[in-house]
Formats: C-alpha cells, sequence, structure tokens
C-alpha cells in the first residue's frame, strides 16, 4: 500500500533522462513508464499515469503527473528537472496519494 508520508521508499535518488536526441522536451510516455514502473517496485499497481505533453526541460523546473492506483486510490508526483537536457529526479516525497 501506498501510504502518504512514506510512499515509495524504492525511489530514493532515482535520476532518468527523459529528454528525446537533440530535443529539450521531456518524452511523456518515457516518464509514464518510470512511475508505473517504481510504483509497482513498491509494491502496488497503478491502472493509469499520465504526464503532461510538450514540457520543456528546465533546470530547476518541475512538472506533475497523475496517477490512478487499481485500490481506487489516486495522486500526483512531482518530478524535478536537474538540467535543461531532461535528466530528472523523483523521490518518495514526491508522491502525494490522496
Amino acid at each position: 500500500m501506498i501510504h502518504s508520508r512514506v510512499v515509495l521508499p524504492l525511489l530514493a535518488a532515482l535520476t532518468v533522462v527523459f529528454a528525446g536526441c537533440g530535443t529539450s522536451t521531456i518524452d511523456s510516455k518515457k516518464a509514464e513508464g518510470l512511475i508505473q514502473r517504481s510504483i509497482v517496485q513498491a509494491g502496488n499497481h497503478a491502472s493509469s499515469v499520465q504526464c503532461p505533453k510538450d514540457v520543456k526541460a528546465k533546470s530547476g523546473g518541475t512538472f506533475d503527473c497523475t496517477f490512478k492506483l487499481t485500490d481506487g486510490r489516486h495522486g500526483t508526483v512531482t518530478v524535478h528537472m536537474t538540467n535543461n537536457k531532461g535528466h530528472v529526479t523523483v523521490s518518495p516525497s514526491d508522491y502525494h496519494v490522496q
């Protein structure tokens, strides 16, 4: 179960590159896949994950993705961009479950 305080302990310090080659736009499908996998690794199952399209990679920027768990709970996760090339991080405190 995902709890609102300790959400996804396996996500600590997760860093991934989401930008495509030669572009400064985040790949929303890759972001959704990462979040889906991290939820599964934490012992939960997501019925859906949605991230915005056309997010420009910007150092220090953030964007939110939404998810719905198979048990009916839902929430958002804030993804942090660490540079202009598409590197991002997600940590357990970035998940907010309702």
